[in-house]
């Protein structure tokens, strides 16, 4: 019989919590709500008075949506970006760009002075005879041929076997005493 009311008491202790919880969490939720609707009230009556209104915050202080996402404010940036350097590329004069590179590519050859190989000068000897207004194909197909006359005029075989001789500064050197 004890194990009866033991029961019973710990089951009506445990319904009183629960309903006491329940009640004071939702008097707390309807105060709030009813302090949020006076207030709202106030500032709709407010905001039908004649006298004269401030300016709006809107106006005095800095422009933007406040309430934006960190994440949405990187995307639109990104997007920014992303659209002004396409942008960019579609609007620029890649012709012209590689006609001043061409221009100031000849004119740092013709600072370093005379070429330093033969196949240089082959080279160099077939763009001059191209000219400045040829076209870019035919001043790399001169300069291919050029190339290949290079390497027909270098030797092909090398000795690979042959075995390591050591430097004559090493053999001829004196020796020292230590």
């Amino acid at each position: 019989m004890s194990g009866f009311a033991l029961g019973l008491t710990t089951g009506v202790l445990a319904g009183a919590a629960v309903y006491y919880t329940l009640s004071t969490g939702l008097e707390q939720s309807t105060a709030h709500l009813r302090n949020r609707l006076a207030h709202s009230n106030a500032v709709l009556e407010h905001s039908f008075s004649p006298a004269a209104q401030p300016a709006p915050v809107s106006l005095v202080g800095p422009s933007g949506t406040p309430d934006a996402s960190l994440p949405d404010l990187v995307r639109r940036k990104w997007n920014a970006l992303v659209a002004g350097a396409v942008t960019g590329a579609r609007e620029t004069d890649w012709a012209e760009i590689g006609r001043a590179a061409y221009a100031s590519g000849r004119e740092l050859a013709g600072r370093l002075g005379e070429p330093a190989t033969p196949a240089a000068e082959d080279a160099a000897r077939a763009v001059a005879a191209a000219g400045e207004a040829a076209a870019p194909e035919a001043i790399v197909e001169a300069s291919k041929a050029a190339a290949k006359k290079a390497a027909a005029a270098q030797p092909t075989a090398v000795n690979v076997d042959a075995p390591l001789r050591p430097s004559p500064k090493i053999t001829e050197a004196p020796k020292r005493l230590v």
